[in-house]
C-alpha cells in the first residue's frame, strides 16, 4: 500500500468521527498482524504442548490423527465477496438464532455481516495411524472469520467457514495415499477421512483460530477510557474504535482528585514563604503535515477526535480551590485572609500539534486585620482583591498544551500562555506600607500558586506502550513516532514489529 492510500485511509477515519460514528480508534496494519503471527508461531511451535500442534483419537475404530501446522499463517484483510453470504448461513446454523429465525430481529442480525478476515495456513500436515499403518496428508486450507469484542472487552476471533485451497488436489491426495482398491473397507475409511477433514478437523481449526490473540491497539491509551468498542476492517487495515462518556467515564483508567491542595502562604512575623520553580526537560512528539501524498509510513495509528480532546478538557480542566488562615505577626496585629481560585468552561482549538484552551478564570482574596492595644483590639480593618486576565478577554486565562514524549509514554502536558493577572482593589487602602507589602504579597503567592496548579492538572497519559503489546504477551520494536492534524483531529503514528 502507498503513502497516498495511508493519508487517504486517516482521511477517511477523520471523516467518520465527524459523522459521529466514533471518537477514538487504534489501528494496526495487515503487515503488523502478519509479524505478529510469525512470531507468536516462531515462540509457541517450539513448546511442546502448543496451539498449532495437536491429536484426535477414534478408539473405536482404532485411528489416531495428529496434526501438526509448521509454517505460520497469515492474515489477508482484502474483501471477501462471498463473506456475508457465508456469515449469514453460519449464522442461520447457531442454536440461539435456529429458535427465533422467522423474527425481524433475527433478519436485520444476520443481513448485517461484521469485519470479517481470511487466516490462510500455508501448510499443515495430517498424520494418521493405525494399528498396522501410517500416511501423511498435507495441504493448505483457508479459514474465514469476523473479528468482534468479546464482553470483557478483548479482540476476538470467530471462525465461520474453513475450505481447503486446492480441494481438487486434496482429494487426488487422499486415493494416492488410501490405494486405488474400492472394496468396502477402503470406502469406509475414505469417508471416515473425509469427515475428519471437513467436520471434525475443521471443528478443531475453529479452536485453533480462536486460540490466537490479536493485539488490541486501542488498549495502549493511557489514562483514557472508551466504551461502546467496535471493529472495522478498512483498506487492508484492522480498526478498533470508540466512543467517549461523561468525564467519570472518561478517566476512569486512573483515579483522581478534582481537588489539589496549594500551600498556603506563612504570615508568621510577616515573612512569606515561596516555593522553588522546578523546570524539566522536555521532548516534544514531531509534528507532521498532513498530506495524503507524503504521509509517511505508519504500521501503527491512534486517532483521537477534536471532541475526544474536548472531552478530555472537560475532565482535567474542571477544578476549584479555596483556603483561608488566621495568624499574629508585627507582635501586635492580628490577621486573618481567605482565597478562592477557579477555573472551568475549557474550549478547545487545536492548531498543528497544539491544543489551545481557553477557559474560564476567577480568582479573589480577602485579608482584613486589627491591632491589640492595652485597651484592647481595634476594629477589623479588611482589603478584598478580584483577579482578572486582561481589559478585552475578563476573566479568560489561555493554556498551551502539547504532546509530550516521555520514555514509553505520550502525554498531553499544559502551561499558561503568558497573560497579565490584574488586581481591582476594594474597600480600604492602609496606609501603612509594611501591610500593603503582605496583602499583596499573599494575594499574588494565591495566584502564582493556582496558575501553577492549571499546568500541573492538565497532564494526560494518552499513549502508554508497555513491554509486551496489548492483548499478544508478545514483545515488539517501534511505538509512537511523530503526530499529524486532520481537519482538527489528532493522529498518532507509529512503526510496530513484533520479535521472533
Amino acid at each position: 500500500m502507498g503513502s497516498n492510500d495511508k493519508g487517504n485511509l486517516l482521511k477517511k477515519i477523520s471523516e467518520a468521527a465527524t459523522a459521529g460514528q466514533f471518537d477514538a480508534a487504534a489501528g494496526i496494519r495487515e503487515s503488523v498482524l502478519n509479524s505478529f503471527s510469525e512470531a507468536h508461531h516462531s515462540k509457541e511451535y517450539i513448546k511442546k504442548y502448543n496451539v498449532y500442534k495437536g491429536l484426535v483419537e477414534w478408539k473405536e475404530i482404532g485411528l489416531l490423527l495428529t496434526y501438526d501446522i509448521s509454517k505460520p499463517s497469515k492474515f489477508d484483510l482484502t474483501p471477501f465477496a462471498n463473506a456475508a453470504k457465508d456469515y449469514k448461513k453460519w449464522m442461520l446454523m447457531q442454536p440461539e438464532i435456529l429458535e427465533i429465525s422467522r423474527s425481524q430481529a433475527t433478519r436485520v442480525l444476520v443481513d448485517n455481516p461484521p469485519a470479517t478476515l481470511q487466516i490462510k495456513v500455508p501448510k499443515i500436515s495430517l498424520t494418521f495411524k493405525t494399528a498396522n499403518s501410517e500416511a501423511t496428508l498435507t495441504y493448505s486450507f483457508t479459514v474465514l472469520a469476523y473479528v468482534t469484542i468479546s464482553p470483557n472487552h478483548l479482540v476476538q476471533i470467530v471462525p465461520i467457514k474453513s475450505w481447503a485451497d486446492n480441494s481438487s488436489q486434496l482429494e487426488k491426495d487422499l486415493k494416492k495415499l488410501l490405494g486405488e482398491k474400492q472394496d468396502s473397507e477402503c470406502i469406509a475409511l475414505q469417508s471416515v477421512i473425509r469427515d475428519i477433514i471437513n467436520v471434525q478437523l475443521a471443528a478443531r481449526i475453529g479452536s485453533f483460530v480462536q486460540s490466537i490473540p490479536l493485539p488490541e491497539p486501542l488498549e495502549l491509551l493511557g489514562d483514557v477510557a472508551v466504551r461502546d468498542l467496535n471493529v472495522q476492517i478498512i483498506e487492508n487495515c484492522l480498526l478498533i474504535t470508540g466512543q467517549v462518556g461523561n468525564a467519570h467515564q472518561l478517566i476512569q483508567k486512573r483515579p483522581i482528585s478534582m481537588v489539589q491542595t496549594i500551600n498556603p502562604p506563612n504570615l508568621i512575623n510577616g515573612k512569606i514563604s515561596k516555593n522553588k520553580e522546578v523546570v524539566s526537560d522536555i521532548k516534544l512528539l514531531p509534528f507532521v503535515e498532513f498530506n495524503t501524498k507524503t504521509l509517511p509510513s505508519n504500521d501503527l495509528f491512534i486517532f483521537l477526535s477534536q471532541r475526544l480532546l474536548q472531552a478530555l478538557a472537560d475532565a482535567y480542566l474542571k477544578v476549584e480551590d479555596s483556603d483561608g488562615k488566621c495568624s499574629r505577626f508585627l507582635g501586635f496585629i492580628e490577621g486573618c485572609y481567605d482565597w478562592f481560585l477557579k477555573l472551568w468552561g475549557p474550549k478547545v482549538t487545536i492548531k498543528n500539534a497544539d491544543l489551545l484552551i481557553d477557559a474560564e478564570f476567577s480568582g479573589g482574596a480577602g485579608v482584613k486585620a486589627r491591632a491589640h492595644t492595652h485597651c484592647g483590639p481595634t476594629p477589623w480593618i479588611s482589603v478584598a482583591v478580584k483577579a482578572v486576565s486582561g481589559d478585552n478577554d475578563a476573566r479568560k486565562v489561555r493554556l498551551t498544551s502539547k504532546f509530550i514524549v516521555d520514555k514509553n509514554k505520550i502525554i498531553i502536558s499544559a502551561g499558561p500562555r503568558p497573560f497579565i493577572l490584574k488586581w481591582e482593589v476594594e474597600g480600604l487602602i492602609w496606609p501603612i506600607d509594611e501591610i500593603i507589602e503582605i496583602i499583596l504579597g499573599v494575594l499574588n503567592l494565591c495566584a502564582t500558586a493556582f496558575i501553577e496548579f492549571i499546568g500541573k492538572k492538565w497532564t494526560v497519559k494518552v499513549v502508554e506502550m508497555p513491554d509486551k503489546f496489548p492483548g499478544t504477551g508478545m514483545e515488539y520494536i517501534g511505538g509512537i513516532e511523530r503526530i499529524t492534524n486532520i481537519n482538527g483531529d489528532i493522529a498518532l503514528l507509529g512503526t510496530l514489529q513484533f520479535k521472533k
